[in-house]
């Protein structure tokens, strides 16, 4: 019954979109990537012993367990009840395609000495069929220092 729930889920990142509570302020037609993209960034991994009984592989981003499962209260920064603070997101919602030779870049600054977690995540709304056949480019996320985790091996999909 996961399909319900990933469904309202994307309603609720709509409207939270919509309404204008992620600054700088309302987004009247969120892209379906970027609502794709927030609930990809905030979802956590499925508990192992759920998993493993049905002989599947735990860890980030399996092929078998997707990106695990949806969280709101991961994947929008709303106030925490219990401590009084909430994360900070950024959102790049870039609705035009980029024209063949062209790049779009976004630099974070991450201050020294604070220690956070950075998350992003990289989504697009495929082309019509006919297109994705003759015009497949590769999209990448590069980071100066630190990790990077993919999601999952190409060589199996």
């Amino acid at each position: 019954m996961s399909a319900p729930l990933v469904a309202g889920a994307a309603a609720i990142v709509r409207q939270y979109l919509r309404e204008g509570w992620l600054p700088p302020g309302p987004r009247p037609t969120p892209s379906a990537a970027a609502i794709k993209a927030i609930l990809l960034n905030g979802a956590v991994p499925i508990r192992p012993e759920l998993w493993e009984r049905r002989g599947g592989r735990v860890g980030p981003a399996t092929f078998e367990a997707g990106f695990g499962e949806v969280s709101l209260a991961g994947s929008l920064p709303f106030v925490n009840s219990s401590n009084g603070s909430a994360f900070r997101m950024a959102l790049f919602d870039e609705q035009s395609p980029l024209e063949e030779g062209t790049s779009f870049s976004v630099c974070v600054e991450v201050p020294v000495g604070v220690p956070a977690e950075l998350r992003a995540t990289l989504v697009w709304t495929d082309p019509p069929a006919a297109r994705i056949a003759t015009e497949v480019s590769p999209c990448s996320l590069q980071p100066v220092s630190g990790s990077l985790v993919l999601p999952t091996d190409r060589s199996q999909v």
